[in-house]
């Protein structure tokens, strides 16, 4: 739903590290939630949160700020939501299920929704005695996941180190 900025362009008009302004851009998934508030509380609210993780940011002086409300169908997950996800196999003896929404290690997507297929496949031919492997193994978690799951800990206390320790599955 929106987009903040806060930039202080430099003289010369060339990009520069040496002016230290930043600028934040934000996307409110699930804005729906918010009700009717203007743009000015969009903002105020953003930086209330920005200032949970970061402080000193309460001192920044906003030079810029826009907010785009663009409704879409985004994919937005609750932190808890993936163990809520089931399995291919339901508890109801011979009935399978597949889609985006199974247990099946990737973010719901077309992606996750093939996986679950293949999936089902390997458990629909494992009951009449085949065993086959048509997934394959997911490999560790690596990158922003891994680097969350050894570090969200250290994180300040507050909102934000709760909600990368949900996010970390930690």
């Amino acid at each position: 739903m929106g987009t903040i900025t806060k930039v202080k362009p430099p003289a010369s008009g060339f990009p520069t590290l040496a002016w230290r302004a930043s600028l934040v851009t934000c996307n409110v998934i699930g804005s729906d939630r918010l009700g009717e508030i203007d743009d000015a509380r969009v903002i105020e609210r953003t930086l209330e949160e920005l200032a949970e993780y970061l402080p000193e940011s309460r001192r920044a002086r906003v030079v810029h700020a826009r907010v785009h409300r663009i409704p879409m169908a985004i994919h937005a997950p609750e932190p808890g939501t993936e163990a809520l996800r089931p399995p291919v196999r339901a508890p109801i003896e011979g009935l399978l299920l597949a889609g985006d929404w199974i247990a099946t290690g990737f973010p719901s997507s077309m992606e996750s929704a093939v996986r679950a297929g293949f999936m089902a496949a390997e458990e629909a031919l494992a009951d009449r005695g085949r065993l086959v492997s048509l997934t394959r193994d997911l490999p560790p978690a690596s990158g922003a996941i891994a680097w969350l799951r050894t570090n969200a800990r250290k994180v300040p206390l507050g909102r934000p180190r709760a909600r990368l320790l949900e996010l970390a599955g930690a």
